[in-house]
């Protein structure tokens, strides 16, 4: 729960920022397994 409320935030701050490649990469490692997503590995 912690890492996800963690990844959360540094979306939202990336978004702020217009900071595009960040928000992406840090939704790539929220939802996608490949890119170390907890719940992928359930």
């Amino acid at each position: 729960m912690h890492r996800s409320y963690k990844q959360h935030v540094e979306i939202v701050a990336a978004l702020k920022e217009n900071d595009i490649a960040v928000a992406i990469n840090s939704l790539r490692g929220h939802i996608l397994p490949e890119f170390g997503a907890y719940w992928g590995l359930l």
